[in-house]
C-alpha cells in the first residue's frame, strides 16, 4: 500500500521517508514520561513513577536513544535510566 511505497529504499533514496512512525514513539515516551513524573510528583507510587524531573541530556536521551525511535518499542523513563546507568 501507500505506507509501504513511502518506507521504501526508493522513497529514502528520494528523500520521500514516512516518519510518522517516529514522531508516534516520541509522542508515546513523551506521555509516557509526563504519566509517570505526575505519579511521582503527586505521591501515587505506580511501577515506573519517579519524581525527580529529568535534565535535558536525560530527556533528548529517552526521546532519541537506544534505536527505538524508528519504529519502537517503547520503554519507560525509569527503564531507560536504569539502562543508561548500568544498574
Amino acid at each position: 500500500g501507500k505506507k509501504t511505497e513511502r518506507s521504501s529504499e526508493a522513497a529514502w533514496n528520494a528523500g520521500n521517508i514516512d516518519f510518522t512512525g517516529s514522531f508516534m514513539m516520541a509522542t508515546l515516551r513523551l506521555i509516557s514520561l509526563a504519566m509517570d513524573y505526575q505519579d511521582g510528583v503527586t505521591g501515587k507510587k505506580t511501577k515506573h513513577s519517579f519524581s525527580k524531573f529529568p535534565t535535558l541530556l536525560e530527556y533528548t536521551g529517552y526521546l532519541t536513544g537506544l534505536g527505538g525511535i524508528l519504529v519502537g518499542p517503547h520503554f519507560y523513563y525509569d527503564e531507560y535510566l536504569r539502562y543508561a546507568n548500568n544498574q
